[in-house]
């Protein structure tokens, strides 16, 4: 990045040359400090004044008289708690500019830089426990060393870095790492390639082969025959979405909303209760109970834009619900699913003159274990590929995307929010209607889940991407800086 100025007044770029480059540097907590000799040495010309920068976001940046380096995002400056944190974002100090000191004053100084999520292990000097840092600054306790060594190798506990204590607030507490595959390193690393303070995300690199010695694919990939393919394995809530509800499941589950199977015109229930068969070609209830769970048991770092603070589970269960409308109400989300694929899905909000009911209608698609062709009205099954050749790793097979659909057509019931473009689209995301409640769920899938496989993350990525280009017919960005930035993880470049 360069620092611009107006009318073309001179700048300095400190350490612009490799012989000026400095390694005895002094980190102190607003910054980090440079000897007086060394920065006398460098014969630094005047800066231009405040009124003639523009300075562009994620610039590194110094004054002619503090040594202390800031970065400038947001029309704020953020400091470096200390030199490790510095390096973990920056090779050397080769994209620091000099400023004036009126001109660094401009800013007004906010919040300290967190260490890159991904790196490394670390920990704090008064704990004994070793994190991750996930994007966000959160800090995940890894709980034993294999899995400690299957995501930063067998070395890992060479590479730990301390964070001091005076900086542990800098950082919040996620859910603990029981398992490797709920922390997807690659993915942290490929998003957080510069810091951002409002999700200290980039967008990910594109892999463009392997080589079978040498592996450069992504997380959710694996390298044949010096090709990048898709890993087909699945863990957290995705697999146990293939494992059968105990009785206190569906017990719960049942409780928590009104369920109905209701025979179609044309076509009966096979097993309209609940059967744990895998194998079964019929309409069955088990796909929506074990939807519920996987909606019930899908953990996130940070919470959903739409949710008020609640899991998504949770405002399904309508705890997102004014105290007035919920006592008019039944208490629970209506759910009726119909067996027949030639019924559609649908939500909405039905207001009676004594009561409130919130409905959810789900076609035939949603009882069929098996994966069924997007818009076949005879349940057509669809095909496996040799890239997609399990039930959970389908393009319309992984549980996402039925639990998307899920999610899409109960905000319709709670919020009574309604398409308001043609062909059942919305007009902009910042209108928060079902589609971008769609979208945001689906991105917080790909880049926010403790508890979801790499493969997962990237479909959901992918369903993502897809609602942005599809469903919106006037305006794709959001007016909030933070989720302005993660329509621009999804579809790079698209909010400018």
């Amino acid at each position: 990045m360069q620092l611009h100025a107006l009318h073309t007044p001179t700048l300095t770029t400190l350490f612009s040359k490799p012989e000026r480059r400095i390694t005895n540097v002094l980190f102190m907590c607003i910054g980090f400090v440079v000897t007086t000799l060394i920065v006398a040495a460098m014969l630094i010309p005047t800066a231009p004044p405040a009124a003639a920068l523009y300075i562009a976001p994620g610039q590194l940046v110094k004054s002619e008289t503090n040594p202390a380096v800031y970065l400038i995002f947001d029309n704020k400056r953020y400091s470096f708690p200390n030199e490790r944190t510095f390096f973990s974002w920056h090779q050397d100090f080769s994209e620091v500019s000099v400023i004036s000191e009126a001109a660094l004053s401009a800013f007004p100084l906010t919040k300290n830089v967190t260490y890159r999520p991904g790196l490394k292990p670390v920990k704090i000097n008064t704990d004994p426990k070793v994190y991750a840092i996930a994007s966000g600054g959160v800090l995940r306790w890894i709980t034993n060393e294999q899995i400690a060594a299957s995501i930063y190798g067998e070395n890992w506990n060479t590479a730990v870095d301390d964070i001091p204590d005076a900086f542990f607030t800098n950082y919040t507490i996620g859910n603990p790492i029981t398992e490797a595959s709920m922390f997807d390193r690659t993915l942290e690393l490929n998003i957080n390639q510069s810091f951002n303070p409002s999700t200290q995300t980039v967008t990910e690199s594109t892999p463009i082969g392997c080589q079978y010695e040498n592996p450069i694919c992504k997380e959710y990939e694996i390298c044949s025959q010096n090709t990048c393919v898709r890993n087909l394995t699945a863990s957290g809530v995705v697999a146990e979405y293939l494992t059968c509800l105990s009785t206190t499941e569906q017990q719960e589950i049942g409780a928590g909303f009104d369920i109905n199977f209701v025979e179609s015109a044309d076509q009966a229930w096979e097993h309209p209760d609940y059967i744990c068969d895998f194998s079964s070609d019929g309409s069955t209830g088990l796909p929506l109970y074990n939807q519920l769970r996987f909606l019930k048991n899908i953990s996130f770092n940070r919470p959903l834009p739409f949710t008020n603070g609640k899991t998504i589970y949770e405002f399904m269960r309508l705890q997102t619900v004014s105290p007035e409308k919920y006592a008019s109400s039944t208490g629970r989300l209506q759910i009726s699913a119909y067996p027949s694929c030639d019924i559609g899905s649908s939500g909405y909000q039905l207001s009676l003159p004594t009561s409130t009911v919130f409905m959810v209608n789900l076609g035939g698609y949603v009882s069929r274990i098996y994966p069924v062709v997007s818009g076949s009205p005879t349940c057509e099954k669809y095909v496996p590929t040799p890239d997609f050749p399990s039930v959970l790793n389908g393009r319309y097979s992984n549980p996402i995307y039925l639990a998307t659909l899920l999610v899409h057509e109960s905000y319709h019931a709670i919020t009574a929010k309604y398409h308001n473009a043609p062909d059942g689209s919305d007009k902009t995301i910042e209108q928060m209607g079902a589609w971008a409640a769609q979208f945001y769920f689906d991105a917080w899938i790909a880049l926010y889940s403790t508890n979801v496989d790499a493969n997962t993350k990237q479909l959901a990525k992918e369903y993502a991407a897809d609602i942005l280009k599809e469903r919106f017919t006037e305006n794709l960005c959001p007016a909030d800086t933070a989720l302005k930035s993660i329509v621009n993880l999804i579809t790079p470049e698209t909010c400018q």
